[in-house]
C-alpha cells in the first residue's frame, strides 16, 4: 500500500471511529449544555460586585488547542488535552459560518482545506443560533451559543479584559461555570460600545473567584463535562446585560415542544438575538490588539495563521495504518470514498398509527432529491436515531451493516398514547419522521369510518379498551354498557348505590352506580315489570333516547311526517330519529333506519362524538370539517 492510496483510509477511519464512539459531541445540547433552563438563567450574571473592569485592549481566543480530529487514533478520542501529541493538535481553528455548512458528503479527504473545514464542523459542534440536526448552519435554531468540542482539561481564557462576576461548581445545568464582565467594549453590530458578558461552561476546574480582575488571554479554567453534559465541550457565550434563555421548558411545552424541537424550530428566536452576540465572530473581530499587561496571551491570528492554512501532516507510515486497522477490523470493511452516492436525506415508512406497548417497524430510506431511494448508499458509520417527541423504547443507533440497498429498518415500543416524532442522521444527510399518532386501539386502524370519534372519545377518558388492547368495536353494547359510554361521554358524578328500583339489578355489580345516576336523572325508567334488562342489548332508538336526555337537548316533540319508511310520525321514539336525522348525528340505510337493531361499540362511540362536537361548537348539523378548540372540549368536559 502506497502512502498516497493510504491516506483517505487514515482520515477516514478516524473519521469513523469518532462518530461510532462519539456521537454524543455531536448533539452535545441535546444532552448537555441545553439542558439549563431550571438554573434561573435570567440571573446569569452576579451584579452585586461592582469593580470596575480594565480598559478593553482586544480579545484572545477561549482556547488556545484543539484536536486535528481527522488524524486522531481510536484511543486518542478519550483522552485528555495533555494526553494527545502535539503534532495532533492545532490553533482553534477559525469559526467561519460559510464553511460550517458545507455538507459533508461535499468534502474530500486528501485535499488539506477541506480537511480543515472537517475539523472545524466537528470542533464548533453547535454553531450561534443553531440546531441538533448537524447541518453546521446558523440561525437554523435558537441555541444562543457555540458549543466547542475539546478534550478533557483544555486550558480556557478570559477572551478579554474584565472582572469576574461569577464563579459557580455545581452539578446539574451548566456545571463548574464562569461568567466574566468586560465593560465599555466596542458594539458588536453598531457604534459606540457596551457592555457584555462572556461565559465559560462545564468546565473540570475554575481557577478564578467571583471578584477577581482578569486580563485577555489569562488562564481561567480547564474543560469538562459537569453539569447536564455528556462529553468534554466548552459551551461559550456572550450576553449583553440582559440575556435569559429565550425560551422555558413551560413555555416550549404550551407551544406543543419539547425542548430539542423547540429549539429544532427556532423557538423565541428574535429574543435569543436580542440577547446574545455570536461570541466567536466578536473575538475573531477583535483579535491581535497589542496587550497593555505583561500577562501572556494566547496566540493571535498572526501566530496561527501559518498552521491554519500549511498542509496538514502525512499520515502515518502504511506499517502504522495496518497494525491500526487490525485493531479496529471494522475499519476494513469501509469503503475509502464517504459518499452519500446522490442520498440528500432519510425518508422514513411506518403505519401513521401506533398502539401503546406494540412494537412497531419503521423503515428507514436513503433517499435523492426526487425522493428515490439511493440504493448504493451506504453510511459511513452507524447512524443514530432521536426521539423528538412522544414517549418510547427506541435504539439508539442503526448499525452500519443493517443498511441494505439504502434501507433499513428498526422496532420502536410506544409507552404513552403521545404522538411520536423520530429524527435520524448519519452526519451528513438526516431526516424527520412525520408525527406517528397513538391509534388508542389495535383493532382500530387510522383508516375506519371510526378512528377519529374512538380516538377522541378515549384521548378524554370517555372509554376504555379491554386488557389485550382492543377496543372490539364491532361487539353489542348492552344497555348497561350504554349508559357507561352516555354518563362518561358528559362527565358525570355517579351516586352511590345501595339499593336499586328494579328487580333484575343489584347494588352490588360494577354497574349500581351507572343505573342509580340515570333513574336519578330521569334519563332511565325502566320496564312495566320494574326490571331493568341490564344485559340486554340496547337498540338504536333506546341509546337515542337516554343520550338526547342525558345531554339536556331539547326536541321538537311535533313529528307531523314519517321520518323515515320504519319510523312513522306517531312512534314515541320519532323526535329522537328525528333530531338525530336533522343532525346528522347517525347513520341511515337508504329510507330505513332500523330502529329495533343493536348498536356496537362503535357505533355508539361515533353518536357521542357527534353530539359533542355539536354541542360544542354551536353549528346546525354534524360534519367532519367542524373545528372545535381544545379549551372549548375542557369547558365541556368541565
Amino acid at each position: 500500500m502506497s502512502s498516497s492510496s493510504s491516506t483517505p483510509r487514515s482520515f477516514l477511519q478516524s473519521f469513523l471511529l469518532f462518530w461510532r464512539r462519539h456521537w454524543v459531541l455531536a448533539i452535545i445540547v441535546v444532552t448537555g449544555s441545553s439542558f439549563l433552563l431550571q438554573q434561573n438563567l435570567a440571573d446569569f450574571r452576579v451584579s452585586v460586585i461592582s469593580t470596575p473592569a480594565p480598559a478593553f485592549d482586544g480579545t484572545a481566543l477561549p482556547i488556545e488547542k484543539a484536536p486535528k480530529w481527522t488524524e486522531l487514533s481510536s484511543e486518542e478520542w478519550d483522552q485528555s488535552y495533555d494526553q494527545i501529541p502535539v503534532s495532533k493538535m492545532q490553533i482553534l481553528p477559525t469559526y467561519n459560518p460559510n464553511e460550517l455548512k458545507i455538507s459533508n458528503d461535499q468534502l474530500g479527504w486528501s485535499d488539506p482545506a477541506d480537511l480543515a473545514i472537517r475539523n472545524a464542523k466537528i470542533t464548533f459542534s453547535v454553531p450561534y443560533m443553531g440546531n441538533y440536526k448537524l447541518d453546521g448552519q446558523e440561525y437554523r435554531g435558537s441555541h444562543l451559543a457555540i458549543d466547542i468540542k475539546i478534550p478533557m482539561n483544555t486550558p480556557i481564557y478570559a477572551i478579554a479584559n474584565g472582572v469576574v462576576t461569577k464563579a459557580s461548581t455545581q452539578t446539574t445545568g451548566f456545571g463548574n461555570h464562569i461568567v466574566v464582565r468586560h465593560d465599555n467594549v466596542p458594539s458588536f453590530e453598531g457604534s459606540g460600545t457596551e457592555t457584555y458578558y462572556s461565559s465559560y461552561n462545564h468546565l473540570s476546574q475554575v481557577l478564578v473567584e467571583e471578584g477577581d480582575v482578569v486580563l485577555r488571554g489569562q488562564l481561567i479554567g480547564k474543560s469538562g463535562e459537569t453539569g447536564t453534559a455528556t462529553t468534554p465541550h466548552l459551551h461559550f457565550q456572550i450576553d449583553n446585560s440582559s440575556a435569559p434563555w429565550p425560551f422555558t421548558f413551560q413555555e416550549a411545552s404550551d407551544a406543543g415542544l419539547d425542548f430539542t424541537s423547540a429549539i429544532n424550530t427556532g423557538f423565541h428566536q428574535q429574543q435569543a438575538l436580542d440577547t446574545t452576540i455570536n461570541p466567536m465572530l466578536f473575538v475573531q473581530k477583535h483579535l491581535g490588539a497589542v496587550s497593555t499587561s505583561s500577562t501572556p496571551s494566547n496566540p493571535t491570528p498572526s501566530d496561527s495563521q501559518p498552521e491554519e492554512t500549511a498542509p496538514t501532516e502525512l499520515p502515518p507510515s502504511p506499517e502504522v495504518e495496518i497494525e491500526t486497522q487490525s485493531e479496529e477490523p471494522l475499519a476494513e470493511e469501509v469503503e475509502t470514498d464517504i459518499s452519500t452516492h446522490g442520498a440528500v436525506a432519510f425518508a422514513f415508512e411506518s403505519s401513521d398509527v401506533f398502539t401503546k406497548g406494540e412494537s412497531q417497524k419503521i423503515r428507514v430510506r436513503a433517499v435523492n432529491a426526487d425522493g428515490d431511494v439511493v440504493k448504493t448508499y451506504k453510511p459511513a458509520g452507524d447512524v443514530q436515531i432521536q426521539l423528538l417527541s412522544g414517549n418510547a423504547d427506541v435504539p439508539d443507533l442503526i448499525s452500519r451493516v443493517g443498511f441494505s440497498s439504502g434501507e433499513a429498518q428498526f422496532t420502536v415500543t410506544p409507552t404513552s398514547d403521545a404522538p411520536l416524532k423520530l429524527f435520524v442522521t448519519d452526519g451528513t444527510i438526516s431526516g424527520e419522521s412525520d408525527p406517528m399518532n397513538g391509534a388508542m386501539f389495535h383493532d382500530v386502524s387510522a383508516n375506519s369510518a371510526y378512528f377519529e370519534s374512538v380516538s377522541f372519545l378515549k384521548e378524554h377518558g370517555v372509554i376504555g379498551g379491554y386488557p389485550d388492547g382492543s377496543f372490539k368495536p364491532n361487539n353489542v353494547v348492552s344497555r348497561v354498557e350504554a349508559l357507561k359510554f352516555i354518563l362518561n361521554g358528559i362527565n358525570s358524578d355517579l351516586l352511590s348505590a345501595t339499593d336499586l328500583p328494579f328487580s333484575d339489578t343489584s347494588a352490588r355489580e360494577w354497574y349500581s352506580g351507572f343505573v342509580a345516576t340515570a333513574y336519578d336523572r330521569s334519563i332511565v325508567e325502566g320496564y312495566p315489570d320494574s326490571t331493568f334488562r341490564p344485559a340486554n342489548t340496547v337498540n338504536k332508538v333506546e341509546f337515542l333516547k337516554m343520550l338526547l336526555l342525558a345531554m339536556d337537548v331539547d326536541l321538537d316533540a311535533t313529528v307531523t311526517r314519517d321520518v323515515y319508511a320504519d319510523v312513522p310520525h306517531d312512534a314515541w321514539f320519532a323526535p329522537y330519529v328525528k333530531f338525530a336525522k336533522d343532525k346528522n348525528l347517525i347513520a341511515h340505510d337508504g329510507g330505513l333506519f332500523h330502529p329495533e337493531s343493536g348498536m356496537t361499540r362503535a357505533e355508539v362511540a361515533d353518536l357521542i362524538y357527534r353530539l359533542i362536537v355539536l354541542k360544542v361548537s354551536g353549528a346546525e348539523q354534524y360534519s367532519s370539517g367542524i373545528q372545535v378548540s381544545e379549551t372549548d372540549i375542557t369547558r365541556f368536559f368541565n
